[in-house]
């Protein structure tokens, strides 16, 4: 069951009768006297009813100073004053005019209730919610501060409302966090500063991490990296910042339906700054909060999920998935060969590729899983959409990366040239496949097009995934080597972007890394490529059996610049199993 703790605070509200000192903003103060008894109180009837709060009363000899949240000075002449009296208590002040007119004026809420729930969804052991309510309109900014206490780690502000469901995020395993609450008024005058002490549990997941470099003044935005874990079932993913501290992870272990769970590629953000996945166990897409809260689902009948889901600009969504009954050619049933898209609105399947139809399903030049009566003949492992002409790249791990369009058109086929034949349209695949090129245009020999050989200028990709467009409009992705120039030897990984040029069919590679690094990179399958156009700079994530000394195997994610190919940040996973097949880098917030 999540802790409950209550706390009662009491902001002392700065109203002194002999004190003039005000906590107030960088805003001029107006000055506006009163000594007119019916402007006076056209005035406070507007202050009231606007909820402007009032910050301090002090008098002279001549007069009682009201001051407002609002900036305004109300100097008012005592000759119309019959009484005045504050209430400590209640935060109000009580004025009496010369006719016996009343009015109440409120200040600041001296005496918000917070509540702290730590993993309230039994979840993810550390976060909190802290709910806050007060009498009057708050600003609240939450200050998480570091393992040390030194300095302020994260810091996230609220809305103007009486009412505040705070999220603490990215708290420390078995620490007691510190967590610091500022409320200010509506104008942004300062009320008080309350620090709170959150303990929370050690997680049950212990994945030796080691960070090896790390500079972050070059690094691209964003403090923790969401690692999309396979190691477990039902799989946990986990966040760890900067210092290889654990800060987030997810344990359905004891849910109703999900405590099967498998992402498969792992978790996204969607565009409004949830996070969604889909889970082959159910076949559905989740859309949850960073506590585990399950906000939407997406069924997908007839199909099954596996892989890779994304959002599209229009929200909807992108699913590589299984569609059963499916029988290729030879007749076994296919797998992991259809995607289709779902309308995040209505949940309605409104597009299916059947890449039977699209593919040369005959053609096995590489490894093809047949498991019994099923034929893993594509493997598609992962899908991006092309605004820019509406339509999709999809990696087909046994076969190639391609793009096709709404209408089932290949666009491109980027793969070796070895033994391509007809699709079920009775179309030449052969015409659909880009030409390497050096930089002068010139096409290389036919060994290295059918993949038996490499320069250093090219290499085609040998089990790819995580592809993706640039900015540019370059292809980028994990080149994960298996079975390179049909061998298994030498094996390394790597990051490579390919420059297409779809008027004359050629494809060019313009930058690459990881074949240099060897044993330490390789990883045969899952893994992740990222590019970080704010610096200039490439994630290259292999998530699997990558050497890490010791005989200790596991994942590595490294940072680098674009340009001079300088290592930012690396960092090691020493896990069982695919230790990920995701990386992702963000902020909470």
């Amino acid at each position: 069951m999540p802790r409950f703790t209550f706390i009662f605070v009491i902001i002392c509200f700065f109203a002194c009768h002999d004190d003039q000192d005000m906590m107030m903003n960088e805003d001029p103060i107006e000055s506006i006297a009163y000594c007119d008894q019916e402007e006076l109180e056209v005035a406070l009837i507007g202050y009231i009813q606007e909820q402007i709060l009032l910050l301090n009363v002090f008098e002279d000899s001549i007069n009682t100073c009201l001051l407002f949240d609002s900036g305004q000075l109300l100097k008012i002449c005592n000759e119309i004053i019959l009484m005045n009296r504050f209430d400590d208590n209640e935060n109000k002040l009580y004025l009496q005019l010369l006719d016996s007119t009343e009015f109440v004026i409120s200040g600041p809420d001296s005496n918000p209730e917070i509540e702290i729930l730590v993993d309230p969804f039994n979840r993810n052991p550390l976060c909190a919610k802290v709910n806050l309510t007060s009498n009057t309109d708050l600003k609240v900014t939450a200050n998480i501060y570091s393992k040390d206490y030194n300095s302020i780690d994260m810091t996230t502000s609220y809305e103007i409302k009486t009412a505040h469901e705070i999220s603490i995020l990215g708290l420390f395993q078995d620490h007691n966090n510190m967590v610091e609450l500022i409320y200010a008024t509506p104008f942004d005058n300062l009320i008080d500063i309350d620090t709170l002490f959150i303990q929370t549990d050690k997680v049950n997941i212990e994945p030796y991490i080691e960070v090896i470099e790390k500079q972050e003044e070059k690094m691209a935005k964003g403090s923790f990296h969401l690692i999309s874990s396979l190691s477990r079932r039902p799989v946990v993913p986990y966040a760890i910042d900067h210092n290889g501290e654990i800060r987030w992870i997810l344990d359905y272990s004891k849910h109703e339906s999900l405590n099967e769970w498998y992402y498969d590629v792992g978790i996204e953000f969607l565009s409004n700054g949830n996070l969604y996945f889909g889970d082959k166990s159910t076949s559905k897409i989740y859309e949850i909060d960073w506590f585990g809260e399950i906000l939407n689902t997406w069924d997908m009948p007839g199909y099954s999920f596996h892989h890779n889901v994304i959002e599209k600009p229009n929200a909807n969504f992108l699913v590589t998935v299984n569609k059963p009954e499916e029988v290729h050619l030879n007749g076994k049933f296919t797998v992991e060969d259809h995607i289709i898209e779902i309308d995040r609105s209505t949940g309605q399947i409104v597009k299916e590729w059947d890449f039977k139809d699209i593919l040369d399903e005959n053609r096995d030049v590489l490894e093809i899983f047949v498991i019994g009566n099923y034929i893993d003949w594509l493997h598609l492992n992962s899908v991006w959409y092309d605004e820019s002409d509406n339509s999709i790249v999809v990696s087909g791990r046994n076969q190639c990366v391609l793009k096709v369009d709404y209408e089932d058109n290949i666009k491109w086929i980027f793969g070796n040239h070895s033994g391509w034949g007809e699709n079920r349209k009775g179309q030449d695949c052969n015409q659909f496949l880009l030409t390497p090129v050096n930089q002068e245009g010139v096409p290389y020999p036919q060994d290295l097009k059918d993949g038996y050989e490499n320069i250093d200028e090219f290499e085609w990709s040998w089990y790819q995934h995580a592809v993706m467009l640039k900015p540019n409009g370059n292809l980028l992705l994990f080149d994960n080597g298996p079975f390179r120039n049909f061998d298994n030897s030498p094996n390394y990984s790597r990051a490579v972007e390919y420059k297409i040029d779809t008027d004359n069919m050629t494809v060019q590679q313009v930058w690459a890394y990881g074949k240099d690094r060897g044993a330490e990179c390789f990883a045969g399958i899952a893994s992740d490529v990222d590019y970080y156009p704010v610096n200039n700079s490439v994630l290259f994530a292999p998530g699997i059996n990558i050497f890490n000394g010791s005989n200790n195997i596991g994942g590595r994610i490294v940072e680098l610049d674009y340009m001079t190919k300088e290592v930012l940040f690396d960092l090691i996973i020493v896990e069982p199993g695919i230790t990920f097949h995701r990386v992702e880098r963000f902020d909470f917030y």
